[in-house]
C-alpha cells in the first residue's frame, strides 16, 4: 500500500496482480510524507536503489530508518523478517481509512485486477517457491507440483486468499477504488496511470517477483473441471465486478 499526499494518489495492493512491480516503479517519485508499507526484503532494496523505501508505517521513525540500514547491509536479505506497523502491505481500503482519515476527492484511489483463474495458479506457483525466492532464487515451481498444490487448496478453499474484491470496498461496503488497472494490459495500463497522476513519462515498470510463465498453458490445463466449477462459485463477484468470463465447468 502506498499513500502519497505530494502525488495525491492511494495505491491499494492485491494478492498476485503484479502489486510489487508497482510499488517499486512508484519509489522515485515518493516524498517524505508519503506512507510506503514494507514488502519483502529482496523487493525492498530494489525499491530503496530506486529511490525511496518502506517508510511512516509505523510511530517508529527510528526504528524505520534502522530496517533500511540493515538491509542495505546484509549479505543475507532471506533471513530478515518484514516489520510490522499500523499499515501493512495489502491492507484494504477500509482499514486505510480507519487510520488515515476519510481519503479526500480529489485523490486517484487505485489497484490492479487480474483474471481469478490465473491469479489461483501464480498464488501456487508463489506458494511453493517463495523460500528461494527471498534467497535470490527464480519464483518457478514444477507444473505437477503447482497442480498437486492446488488438488488440495481448491477443495479446502485456501484459494480464497486472493479474493482481492474486499481489498478494495469503502466503508459504505461498495467499491472505492476509483480506477482499476489490468494485469493483462499491465503496461499500457501503467502509461495511462502515470498519464494520471503526472508522472515522469520515463518511469519504467519492473517486473518483480517474476515466477513461472504459466501463461503458455490452457486453464483447462491446470484445473478439472470440478475444479473450476468450484472456483466460479468463489470468485462470481469478481468475475462479475472487474468483468472476467468464466469458463464452463
Amino acid at each position: 500500500m502506498i499513500l502519497s499526499p505530494e502525488r495525491k494518489f492511494v495505491f491499494i495492493k492485491g494478492i498476485k496482480v503484479a502489486g510489487t512491480s508497482i510499488e517499486i516503479a512508484l519509489a522515485g517519485v515518493c516524498g517524505p510524507d508519503c506512507i510506503i508499507t514494507p514488502i519483502t526484503p529482496i523487493d525492498e532494496l530494489s525499491r530503496i536503489r530506486r529511490g525511496r523505501g518502506a517508510q511512516n508505517y509505523s510511530e517508529n521513525p527510528a526504528s524505520e530508518q534502522a530496517y533500511i540500514k540493515t538491509l542495505i547491509a546484509s549479505n543475507d536479505l532471506s533471513s530478515i523478517d518484514v516489520p510490522k506497523g499500523k499499515y501493512k502491505n495489502h491492507m484494504t481500503l477500509r482499514e486505510v481509512i480507519t487510520l488515515h482519515g476519510d481519503i479526500a476527492d480529489d485523490y486517484l484511489v487505485f489497484g490492479i485486477e487480474r483474471c481469478p483463474y490465473r491469479k489461483i495458479i501464480s498464488w501456487a506457483n508463489m506458494e511453493l517457491s517463495f523460500q528461494a525466492y527471498k534467497r535470490g532464487g527464480e519464483m518457478r515451481a514444477k507444473l505437477d507440483d503447482v497442480k498437486s498444490f492446488l488438488e488440495v487448496t481448491v477443495e479446502n478453499g485456501r484459494i480464497a486468499h486472493v479474493l482481492n474484491l474486499p481489498r478494495y470496498l469503502g466503508k459504505d461496503g461498495r467499491v472505492g477504488v476509483t480506477h482499476m488497472l489490468r494485469y493483462e494490459n499491465l503496461q499500457d495500463d501503467f502509461q495511462r496511470l502515470k498519464s494520471l497522476l503526472d508522472l515522469p513519462r520515463d518511469l519504467a515498470l519492473p517486473h518483480a517477483k517474476k515466477g513461472m510463465l504459466f501463461n503458455e498453458y490452457e486453464i483447462s490445463d491446470i484445473f478439472s473441471p470440478a475444479q473450476i466449477g468450484k472456483i466460479n462459485e468463489m470468485f462470481a463477484s469478481e468475475f462479475e465486478a472487474f468483468g472476467y468470463d468464466m469458463l464452463a465447468s
